[in-house]
């Protein structure tokens, strides 16, 4: 029997989280028969290479299902990127199902239906892209307008710091690594990016410590 496979990319706010999971978990009840498997990330969506995802499809198999709340939390990637996973799904025999797009929620049964359940979710990720981009092309602008004003300001008064580093998480990444803790552990423990850790590792050989 086909396993429903939950992929949920959780948000930092602990309530919401949980409150996707609990609506996730009560569809795929409602909808579905089959056992059902969540995969849960704090990852970003423009990334292919994501621990869990990755989990996800290598463990996929003939008519299971991917079961998302909305495109934008499986994908905010490139659509390269976004085609090579469909590509593995259907390679898979499994298909995506989108909570919010009821025309998903079938398995396409004749090749009209599977042309429109796929235009349906690439329009969803386009559109998950497109705001994506808008938002950092939007962050960039507001970053250099404060950078352009902060240059007429006296130092005691510029607004402008940059993003300052989070000394609380880099202290505890330290105390894992000088622990032996393996990078993929530190990450699913601290939902940190692989590139801090690389980094503390390097501060900590270069102090002489590991």
């Amino acid at each position: 029997m086909a396993i429903n496979r939950i992929y949920l990319r959780a948000s930092t706010d602990e309530q919401d989280s949980n409150r996707e999971r609990d609506n996730m978990l009560s569809f795929t009840t409602d909808k579905f028969d089959g056992a059902i498997i969540t995969y849960t990330e704090n990852y970003s969506g423009t990334k292919l290479q994501r621990p869990e995802l990755a989990k996800l499809l290598d463990e996929l198999q003939e008519g299971d299902r991917i079961i998302i709340e909305k495109v934008d939390r499986i994908t905010r990637m490139t659509m390269d990127d976004w085609d090579k996973l469909k590509r593995v799904v259907k390679e898979k025999g499994a298909y995506i199902v989108s909570v919010d797009q009821p025309m998903t929620h079938q398995q396409a049964d004749n090749p009209l239906m599977e042309v429109l359940t796929n235009f349906i979710l690439d329009i969803g990720a386009a559109m998950s892209r497109e705001w994506w981009e808008t938002m950092k092309k939007r962050q960039r602008q507001g970053i250099e307008r404060e950078q352009k004003a902060d240059a007429e300001r006296p130092d005691t008064e510029k607004k402008y710091k940059g993003k300052q580093p989070d000394v609380k998480l880099r202290s505890a990444i330290k105390g894992m690594l000088l622990d032996g803790a393996k990078q993929v552990e530190i990450t699913a423990a601290l939902k940190c990016s692989p590139k801090v850790i690389v980094a503390m590792r390097k501060e900590l050989k270069e102090a002489g410590k590991l």
